[in-house]
């Protein structure tokens, strides 16, 4: 088989090796064009113009002076004759008679050779040669028939001045309409250079960002004093853009140094545990330090469920399991679920919940949205105080609060502790609550001390079609209103 040689030029590595064409050169040519198009139609409407109001003068002239001549024939003893008055030149126009037989001339002259051997046209206008000027004559016939029958021809002439002004203004146009269009080009070079050299400014500023420190650059202050809406619309949406890429930048990056402290922790208590049980010979002590290492790793574990779970929200990637969920029996298994808990630090539970609350969703996924508000409640609960949980049916959706009497949350921190890891604690530690004050910490959102309860329980929410909202007073306590959509049908 013979090999299909490549042709030259094909295929897309041609495409792609084709330098692209600029917006100013694009922008150039499709001005160049119109230009050039809008000219030559200019000149072409200016010339037809002239042509037509001097067909239109000359016909009117014409006409008017073979009408005078028409009222000057007459016959007299079988013979025609012409009236003293008509003169063979009158008011720019030359009258000429023929005889309607045989084409003798009676009366008059014709000033053009060319329109000797013209034929007779009756009421037709026609050019029929031109002056040493370039002046065109233009001729027009009228057939008269005289009152016993005989007829005549009358031809009358006239030189439009117009018209070798025209042919001057044709050829002085097609000597200046060059230079005009060239000039034109230089002009339309310039304020094109002049309206995109922003958008080079805006190209070059973006070409300098890298890294944090890039991502601070905001391109509105860069710009002219007095810039074209459209580049104020470009700065402003890249300075949105760096905005949102900064925002992600500063979180993914303390997001990771928050999970390296978290995972340290654990690894270096397993680590020393391992030490003493390889340098232990007591059993006992050396079952002691490899239960230390196992809860450690179980802790490990369960942070890394949870870095995968939202790493998983954030790719789009999660599936939910949805089926009929009776809310109001979740509700219930979680007040009972915790009350254990609550019990050992004299927290009473407390429940208000309207039966047969159904939604439509994963059940696994609602329970630990529902755990993680409870436990919450529970770790920053006050001692002696209550956890109150409540759900009722409001139109088509479920609405739930998780209440507590506890520490509260600080204004200031409120908007960041949906944000993963947040607290307010600097070592991230996990304090004990019997030593926490309100101005110290503010909820972890988790039961592990992680930081991550409460950005599960936002993203398990929105995932189902559903939202979260926090009230809270620093040492009055917290309430976290949720909506979920109901089953379909309810209402």
């Amino acid at each position: 088989m013979k090999r299909e040689k490549p042709r030259a030029g094909g295929g897309a590595g041609a495409k792609r090796g084709r330098r692209p064409t600029t917006l100013r050169a694009r922008i150039l040519v499709w001005f160049s064009a119109f230009l050039v198009l809008f000219s030559a139609l200019t000149a072409l409407s200016l010339v037809l113009a002239a042509q037509y109001g001097t067909k239109q003068t000359a016909m009117t002239s014409l006409t008017r002076e073979l009408e005078f001549a028409e009222r000057a024939i007459y016959l007299e003893d079988g013979r025609i004759r012409v009236a003293d008055r008509l003169s063979a030149s009158r008011n720019g126009v030359t009258i000429a008679l023929f005889d309607a037989t045989d084409g003798r001339p009676l009366f008059g002259r014709i000033p053009a050779s060319d329109a000797v051997d013209e034929p007779f046209e009756d009421g037709v206008l026609r050019a029929v040669g031109s002056n040493s000027d370039g002046a065109h004559w233009y001729l027009l016939d009228r057939r008269v028939v005289l009152p016993d029958g005989m007829a005549v021809w009358v031809r009358g002439m006239t030189l439009s001045a117009g018209s070798g002004a025209l042919d001057g203004m044709s050829r002085w146009s097609l000597v200046a309409l060059p230079f005009l269009l060239l000039l034109a080009l230089l002009g339309g070079w310039f304020l094109i250079r002049r309206s995109t050299r922003p958008m080079e400014r805006i190209a070059e500023a973006v070409e300098r960002v890298d890294g944090a420190d890039g991502l601070r650059l905001r391109l509105r202050p860069k710009l002219e004093k007095s810039p074209t809406r459209e580049v104020e619309v470009l700065a402003d949406a890249f300075d949105r853009m760096l905005e949102r890429l900064q925002e992600t930048f500063e979180r993914e990056t303390r997001f990771t140094a928050d999970a390296s402290h978290e995972l340290r922790t654990p690894v270096a208590v397993a680590l020393a545990a391992c030490e003493d049980a390889l340098a232990c010979e007591d059993p006992d002590e050396r079952r002691e330090a490899i239960a230390d290492v196992h809860r450690q790793l179980e802790r490990m574990t369960v942070l890394l469920s949870r870095l995968l779970a939202l790493s998983r929200a954030d790719r789009g990637v999660t599936r939910l399991q949805k089926e009929r969920v009776d809310l109001s029996a979740l509700v219930l298994t979680v007040a009972e679920e915790v009350s254990d808990r609550a019990r050992a630090r004299d927290i009473r539970v407390e429940t208000v919940v309207e039966p047969d609350v159904t939604v439509e969703g994963d059940e696994a996924l609602l329970l630990q949205m529902l755990l993680n508000l409870a436990e919450n409640g529970c770790k920053y609960g006050k001692t002696g105080g209550f956890l109150r949980l409540t759900l009722r049916a409001d139109g088509g959706n479920a609405v739930g609060t998780v209440e507590d009497d506890g520490i509260g949350i600080s204004a200031e921190h409120l908007p960041h502790i949906w944000e993963r890891f947040y607290r307010v604690d600097a070592s991230r530690a996990r304090t004990e609550v019997g030593s926490q004050t309100p101005e110290s910490d503010a909820p972890s959102a988790g039961p592990s001390g992680f930081g991550l309860g409460l950005s599960t329980v936002q993203f398990i929410l929105h995932a189902h079609g559903g939202d979260i909202s926090v009230a809270s007073e620093l040492g009055k306590g917290t309430t976290f209103t949720y909506t979920l959509p109901r089953a379909g049908g309810e209402r």
